[in-house]
């Protein structure tokens, strides 16, 4: 069982490492991964474990799936990966199932599983953030997307309101410049008029005088009179249409600035709202840039981060298969030891018994030595043999006291 919590942190801490590829690769919105190699092992108490069946699902869609070799080892590929969390399962009959729920892949990973006889199943949660993250930053994006859309509109929006007031402005100048060149034409014609009919009174009133005493001469004097008065009324006609008309060009002059006032004064208000508003887009703008400077920086601080967390997995994980080596290693020299002690105690026990057939014998002939009833050279003679029985058993045992001190001392045995 402390095989199988092992093996299940290494799990997680290569979950980790996965974690953070996963979260350093988040800026390239996402792409599917090609060919993705994943590399299981799974073993039991008695090495690897062969007929394992390993699958790969996300969302009830089976990514890959194969079943471990004599060696306990499978490889799975998967053609196409998310990013997203999907779920390992292994399955034998007779062995607790193994799921392994939230992994994200890493392309070349290889993880070490050890299964349990027994029935139900083992799960473990791996707790991830890389869906939260996916759905912020594809929020954000979106949002982002939706704030430059509408900035370029309002832009265009603006630089066509520009246009028009631009337009408007001009207008409004061509037009004043037209009605101020119509009254200062308007103002000589009525000047002119007015010195032609001084003239015209003038040369009237010089007639007048040198036909003074003539009465043929008075009525033709009268008639050219009415015909000059006709001509008068009729200049004076003129000169009253000229004056009524250069008037009305000081109207239309006056009209004309007033309405340029009014452009101008329209035009500068769209022009200091145009103005406004550009200089808040400009703003905006600029609050932009620092915001994702900001997010640049606290994104630059977040990579330096999981960097150092990753380090600290990578330690970790180091630590780990060191652990795991040196316990293996542990284990096989305790297997060794016992297995090389076994030997030894059953030489033990060959010894032991030779040693209670001497003791028998010793016993027996020391009874008849007693009671007197065995010949002396005969005694002598199984004394001896005895003897030799015994110094050889002294030195079996001799020789495997020698051997059991040098076992103990080659495995730090006490």
């Amino acid at each position: 069982m402390k095989q199988l919590s092992f093996f299940s942190a290494l799990s997680i801490i290569g979950l980790t490492l996965i974690f953070s590829t996963a979260h350093a690769s988040e800026s390239s919105n996402f792409a599917l991964l090609k060919g993705i190699t994943l590399n299981i092992t799974v073993s039991d108490v008695s090495g690897g474990l062969e007929g394992v069946t390993v699958t790969l699902t996300q969302e009830r869609t089976n990514l890959a799936d194969g079943t471990t070799n004599k060696n306990g080892d499978v490889r799975l590929q998967v053609k196409e990966y998310n990013n997203l969390p999907v779920v390992l399962t292994l399955k034998k009959s007779g062995y607790q199932s193994q799921i392994l729920n939230g992994l994200l892949l890493k392309d070349g990973a290889g993880y070490n599983f050890v299964m349990s006889q027994g029935s139900g199943e083992i799960v473990t949660e791996v707790d991830t953030k890389i869906e939260r993250i996916i759905a912020k930053s594809q929020r954000d994006l979106e949002r982002f997307e939706s704030d430059i859309a509408k900035f370029e509109k309002d832009k265009e929006k603006a630089l066509e309101r520009e246009q028009k007031m631009r337009q408007a402005e001009s207008d409004a100048k061509t037009a004043t410049t037209e009605s101020q060149k119509d009254a200062q034409q308007l103002q000589k014609d009525a000047q002119a008029a007015e010195r032609e009919a001084a003239k015209i009174a003038k040369e009237t009133e010089k007639e007048v005088a040198s036909r003074l005493g003539s009465s043929e001469q008075d009525a033709k004097r009268r008639e050219e009179e009415a015909k000059q008065r006709e001509a008068r009324l009729k200049e004076l006609e003129k000169q009253q249409g000229t004056a009524a008309a250069s008037a009305s060009a000081v109207e239309v002059k006056k009209q004309a600035e007033k309405d340029a006032k009014k452009s101008e004064a329209s035009v500068k208000k769209e022009a200091d709202k145009k103005s406004a508003e550009e200089k808040k887009k400009a703003d905006a703008a600029k609050a932009d840039k620092k915001a994702a400077e900001k997010k640049a920086d606290a994104a630059k601080k977040d990579a330096k981060k999981q960097k150092k967390e990753q380090k600290a997995a990578d330690k970790a994980k180091k630590a780990a298969e060191k652990e795991k080596k040196a316990a293996e290693d542990a284990k096989k020299a305790e297997e060794k030891y016992q297995s090389s002690m076994k030997k030894l105690l059953k030489k033990q026990d060959k010894i032991d018994k030779s040693q209670s057939k001497i003791d028998k014998k010793q016993s027996s002939l020391d009874k008849k030595i007693e009671k007197g009833k065995i010949d002396v050279e005969k005694a002598r003679g199984e004394q001896e043999k005895i003897k030799k029985s015994q110094t050889k058993v002294d030195k079996n045992r001799q020789k495997l006291d020698k051997n059991i001190k040098k076992l103990k001392k080659k495995y730090n045995k006490k």
